[in-house]
């Protein structure tokens, strides 16, 4: 039957089921090697409901990827200031920013 059903489609629609295939095994294989590689207490929730999420499709990957992993604190905040305030210096040149 899988036969049957390739040799129905066209070039385009054969082209985009390997490209969303390509990219389904894609984001599984980065959630699931970032679930293994990531310690207990980084994760939001037991790793192992999470390695059950992760084959549901695009959406247990994503799902991981957005709301499993805890962030590290400091990392998405910009350049500060060696006071700490979180204010970039006026002498700092924007190599430095």
């Amino acid at each position: 039957m899988a036969q049957r059903f390739w040799s129905r489609l066209n070039p385009a629609q054969r082209a985009g089921l390997v490209v969303l295939a390509t990219a389904q095994i894609g984001l599984a294989l980065t959630a699931a090697v970032d679930l293994a590689r990531r310690p207990r207490d980084a994760v939001n929730g037991p790793k192992w409901r999470w390695a059950a999420v992760l084959p549901v499709n695009f959406l247990g990957p994503l799902a991981y990827l957005r709301w499993g992993r805890r962030r590290a604190r400091g990392l998405d905040q910009g350049p500060t200031s060696p006071d700490g305030s979180g204010a970039a210096s006026p002498n700092a040149t924007a190599a430095q920013l």
